[in-house]
């Protein structure tokens, strides 16, 4: 009891001492909440430890998977395919990633495909994830002296992505997958990290090391290094045990809305045989869970490193 007490007297005082901290959002989710005082707790909790110790601590070996855009439907709003066999897939193997949706509302995508809310209603009842995947065609990187960087029609286009899913009925967590390499542009950075607690980017061929990248910018290994020459099947599959045999957690992404519908295996081809064949090793070596699941588990990494 006098411990918890003493804890509770140092919270206080923190907090106290820390108003302006508060206020400026303590865990980067972009609001204040009570999220902002149990991630206050944390730091206290682990006060003392070392650099070492806490990537003991929280840096375990963890994989995820995200499939952008879920551009899945036909005008019907019926499946297409690739996407009703990777479903299929997935629900034989019970390995159920992220899907990073776009907002269909939005003048880019001026039709909603019927059946569109309910297919995704589906899939999230079923254990996947939906998450915030603004489109490419609101000046997130189409830079030139006729488009110049607008911040406001930038974050307008991230407040009517998290509006979508509310149109929808779709839950989501505080998780921006940056369109497109949006995450290359340093202005776009103050607006998701005012918006979002943490955002993915769209990378090939890295891996996250310790708390090494910006959580505001994680990285991934995709599927789409088969396609452009840059890792065969077998290269891949070797990145992701080193990986996980290193404690390091891997992203790995895909866009089934591009993907072959080839069921011939090879070395090279980006077709959903190897893409699928991928995510089952992967799955066998470290399960495959929600890129949420996993940043909940790791950020106090962030939090006591100040990354």
């Amino acid at each position: 009891m006098k411990k918890i007490a003493c804890m509770l007297s140092m919270l206080l005082i923190l907090i106290s001492a820390n108003a302006q901290t508060l206020r400026g959002d303590v865990n980067g989710d972009g609001k204040v909440d009570a999220s902002d005082v149990s991630d206050l707790v944390t730091i206290i909790l682990n006060a003392g430890l070392t650099e070492d110790d806490i990537y003991k601590k929280y840096n375990t070996p963890a994989i995820s998977w995200i499939d952008d855009d879920f551009a899945a439907f036909d005008k019907q709003g019926k499946l297409t395919p690739v996407y009703q066999k990777l479903h299929d897939f997935c629900i034989a193997k019970g390995i159920y990633g992220d899907l990073a949706l776009r907002p269909f509302s939005s003048p880019a995508d001026a039709w909603i495909p019927t059946g569109m809310v309910d297919i995704c209603k589906q899939w999230q009842s079923e254990g996947f994830e939906f998450l915030y995947h603004p489109n490419h065609s609101e000046g997130w990187y189409d830079r030139d002296a006729q488009h110049p960087h607008d911040a406001s029609k930038i974050e307008a286009s991230a407040l009517d992505c998290i509006k979508a899913f509310k149109l929808y009925g779709l839950n989501a967590p505080s998780i921006l997958v940056w369109p497109g390499n949006s995450a290359e542009f340093p202005d776009n950075m103050p607006i998701v990290k005012k918006l979002f607690e943490c955002a993915v980017a769209a990378t090939y061929n890295l891996i996250n090391h310790n708390s090494d990248n910006d959580r505001h910018s994680l990285k991934r290994l995709s599927f789409e290094s088969l396609s452009r020459g840059w890792l065969t099947k077998t290269q891949m599959k070797k990145r992701i045990k080193d990986a996980i045999d290193n404690g390091d957690w891997v992203i790995l992404g895909s866009h089934f809305n591009s993907i072959s519908d080839s069921e011939t295996p090879d070395e090279t081809s980006y077709n959903i045989a190897n893409v699928l064949e991928i995510l089952e090793y992967a799955h066998s070596l470290c399960p495959i869970r929600h890129t949420s699941d996993v940043w909940n588990q790791r950020k106090p990494m962030w939090l006591l490193l100040g990354k």
